[in-house]
């Protein structure tokens, strides 16, 4: 028994918590999630040079590989909700009066 199978079940984990921040625009969760996810995957590459390994190390980069697009959908998702979101603040009148009475102070 390796720890890859452990090592997967934290990548799923991480995957899901960083595309679930991503689509929330908690940017900050993102970086943190992402920089823990890339530290697991550079173990899992190391493990693969081990030729014992390496199958299974293998396998569980290429499922990686499927997790990072779903992130980078829910990177997508979160970006174009804040795009929508400062948009319509912009248009709203109360946004407009702020920012003019923040103008002439």
């Amino acid at each position: 028994m390796t720890a890859i199978p452990a090592l997967l079940g934290d990548l799923e984990s991480l995957s899901g918590m960083a595309a679930h921040a991503a689509a929330g625009g908690d940017w900050t969760a993102v970086e943190r999630y992402e920089t823990v996810r890339i530290a697991i995957l550079k173990t899992l590459s190391g493990l693969a040079a081990d030729p014992a390994l390496r199958a299974e190390a293998l396998g569980a980069l290429r499922k990686a590989d499927s997790h990072s697009v779903t992130i980078g959908h829910a990177i997508d998702v979160g970006r174009r909700a804040h795009e929508r979101s400062t948009r319509a603040l912009r248009q709203s009148g109360t946004a407009r009066r702020l920012y003019g009475k923040a103008r002439t102070a």
